[in-house]
């Protein structure tokens, strides 16, 4: 997949969450646009950086459907960071306490470093550009008690790590070796468990949960957790905070973000 793809993914899911909006008959639908803004901290395995993050969220919330998407921007000292995640999720059984759910998310992360010859020493320079596809298909339960919902699942994600080096060489004693490039690319498989949690206060205040464990055999589980809070003032306008955690083999990714919420 390219960068057209993921575009055609969020401009298809923002077409997805207006059509679902206006072919909705019955229960109470919602759409919400978010501006954001925050900080952005990245973990890989030759250094820590932490930077300022824009983004775009957008989430519809039907009675039985749900589809969104996120992007985001992060510039770091060394570094930047482009990030894209596209989702959705269909509840079974309208109107019942108990549901079957399937569900499906992209995740996308692209991190290109540069590191001058202090950071990169004995090389004169080193540009490390890592790229990370996800895929999640779920399954699972949900039980509904009027507004409030949690589903528990399990599911299948597979991630695909491709990292390139490339340097212009190293500097001895006034001779410059010859520079290099290589790449490498490792597809991991892992069985997932965990749950999601939709819950409404007082109609205003709006939270939702993704959290899960990925297991790979002979390897410590790794953790993930999206969380998003909405506190609509009006029908139209409100406020929303996301906070994402997502570990990998080679990395952890922390996100941060606040923004007007507009509602249609």
């Amino acid at each position: 997949m390219n960068k057209h793809i993921l575009v055609f993914m969020l401009l298809w899911s923002m077409l997805g969450m207006f059509s679902s909006v206006s072919a909705a008959e019955g229960g109470k639908t919602l759409f919400l646009l978010s501006p954001l803004v925050g900080s952005s901290s990245t973990d890989l395995q030759i250094l820590h950086e932490t930077g300022t993050l824009y983004g775009l969220n957008m989430l519809y919330a039907g009675p039985n459907f749900t589809i969104g998407s996120l992007g985001h921007y992060s510039r770091f000292k060394s570094s930047t960071e482009n990030g894209y995640l596209f989702y959705l999720a269909y509840y079974f059984r309208e109107d019942q306490p108990v549901q079957p759910l399937l569900s499906f998310s992209a995740d996308y992360i692209g991190i290109l470093t540069k590191l001058d010859g202090a950071a990169a020493a004995p090389f004169n320079s080193l540009n490390v550009d890592t790229s990370i596809w996800a895929f999640h298909p779920l399954a699972g339960i949900s039980f509904k008690l009027g507004e409030q919902r949690i589903a528990p699942f399990i599911g299948y994600f597979k991630e695909q790590v491709t990292t390139s080096l490339a340097s212009e060489g190293t500097n001895n004693g006034g001779q410059t070796s010859n520079g290099f490039s290589a790449a490498n690319s490792v597809e991991l498989d892992y069985l997932s468990a965990g749950a999601k949690l939709d819950l409404i206060f007082a109609q205003p205040i709006r939270f939702n949960t993704k959290f899960y464990w990925r297991h790979r055999s002979g390897e410590q589980p790794l953790f993930a957790a999206r969380n998003q809070l909405d506190i609509l003032f009006s029908h139209q306008a409100g406020i929303t905070l996301k906070y994402d955690y997502f570990e990998d083999k080679y990395e952890k990714n922390t996100l941060a973000l606040i923004g007007p919420t507009f509602i249609f």
